[in-house]
This record gives structure tokens, sequence and C-alpha cells, in this order.
């Protein structure tokens, strides 16, 4: 009798490391993953780096279902389309929001497609996320195609825009076990309409997770709430050109992103 037992417990033993063999939960996976990201951490530079540096708090993975790409990068947009985008100043003519889409449509246009893109929005429709963190080439389409329905109105709720980007980041961390790479790309063109809230969130990202943050100030001074220097990859956009160099430097991934072949007449 101990002998069958033996024999069964030898076959459940054998049949377990079998299928263990591409598990993202599989040690050597995660061994493996877990060197690849201390790799690619050590090579990034600049302020928008700065997020690498630190480790997500403990995370809740209970309900969290295990990407099959644990070292995906994300980004995560958030765009403003209040009341003021609908100027025409900083635009070289053109309305600003006109000016940030097509910005935008190239810029997520030139992400591989299994980067994971998220977008959140505030403008007529109202104040919500669009798009949720995936990856592909047909949520790609659908992410530009939420971008150029965007139309401009209302204020500024920049803080619980970014509260909400925070949440599905962490989220989408909890599913690549912390793995990979998260960034939050805000492009805007003015002051919080909820500063209190915006500059908290600014302090939870930097101080408690690994998030890079990268404001793209469309016409906006220096001295902008979401300018914060050595923490921040900050880019004042005076004009059409620059917001578009501005986003340039975001990734150096997106190499067909560039501003001299496309952007410049």
């Amino acid at each position: 009798m101990k002998r069958s037992m033996i024999c069964v417990s030898l076959v459940l033993a054998l049949m377990g490391c079998k299928d263990g063999g591409n598990s993202p939960s599989n040690p050597k996976v995660l061994v493996k993953a877990e060197k690849e990201q201390k790799a690619a951490t050590s090579t990034q530079i600049g302020y928008g780096s700065v997020g690498a540096a630190n480790n997500w708090p403990q995370l809740e993975q209970t309900s969290a279902m295990v990407s099959n790409n644990l070292l995906a990068k994300n980004y995560y947009i958030v765009l403003d389309g209040s009341g003021s985008m609908d100027r025409t100043s900083c635009g070289n003519g053109n309305r600003r929001i006109d000016v940030a889409k097509d910005a935008l449509t190239q810029f997520v246009s030139s992400l591989s497609d299994d980067t994971q893109i998220g977008l959140y929005v505030f403008d007529e429709h109202g104040s919500k996320e669009r798009a949720v963190l995936d990856s592909g080439a047909a949520h790609k389409h659908k992410v530009i195609d939420f971008i150029s329905k965007v139309q401009p109105n209302h204020g500024t709720p920049l803080g619980s825009s970014i509260s909400q980007a925070l949440r599905s980041l962490n989220n989408q961390a909890a599913k690549q076990l912390s793995y990979g790479e998260y960034n939050l790309v805000i492009v805007t063109d003015g002051a919080a309409g909820d500063t209190p809230l915006m500059n908290s969130m600014v302090d939870k990202i930097i101080v408690e997770t690994p998030i890079n943050i990268h404001t793209i100030g469309f016409c906006i001074d220096d001295d902008h709430a979401l300018n914060r220097k050595g923490y921040v990859n900050y880019q004042s956009a005076q004009n059409a050109e620059q917001l578009l160099t501005g986003l340039g430097t975001v990734t150096a991934e997106a190499e067909s992103f560039d501003v001299d072949t496309e952007f410049k007449e």
C-alpha cells in the first residue's frame, strides 16, 4: 500500500514539473524575468526614469490574472480636453486640442503592438477612462479612435485623472507580478481644478511606485504644478513643434516617431 502511494506521488510530482515549463509562475521564468528587469532598469536615465528606482508596494494579486508578458511596457495617457484646449494660441493657428490629438495619434502609432496602452480623457463627454490598459494592433486603433473623438469643454480635473491612472497601473503591476515598465504620460495646457488632490497623487507616485511621470505642458508656464524637477520628465511646449518634440522624449523605443521627418513642413 505504501509503495503504491509513493509511486502515485512520484508520478504527480513529475507531471507538475512537466506542466510548469513556460508558466509565468515557474521559478525559473521568474528568475529570468527578474534578471532582465534589473538589466533594463540599470540602463534607464533621465527624469522620467526616477520611478524605476522604486519598488511597488505590496500588491494584491489574489484576484488578478497573471500576464503572459511579465516584462511588458505600459503607457497610460491622460489627455486634457478642457475648454481652454479649444483655443488657437500656441498652435500656429490650429486649436491646441487638434495639435495634441495629431501628436498623440502619431505617438501611439509608433509604439510596438506588444506595448500596453491606456487612455483617460476629460472633455465634453465627461471625465473617464476611455481605454483600459491593453496591447495589440486592434487596441492601438481603438485608442487612436478615442483620441480623435475628444471634444474640448469644461474644467481640468487632473487630480482625479491621475488617481485613476494610478489605480489602472497598480492593477496592471499586479498582473505582471510587479515586473515591467510603467509610464504615465500627461498632456495638458493648464493648472488643475483640484490641485491639492493632484499634488498628493504625484507625491504618492514618486515616493511609493516605480511609475515614470512624463508631463507635456502645452502652452503653460514652466512653474506648472506637474513640473517636479528631478522627478518628472517635464517638457514645456509653447508651440506645436515643441509639443511633438516633448512626446518624442517619452520613449526612446519608438524609433519611428521622428519629429524631423514626420511633423515639419
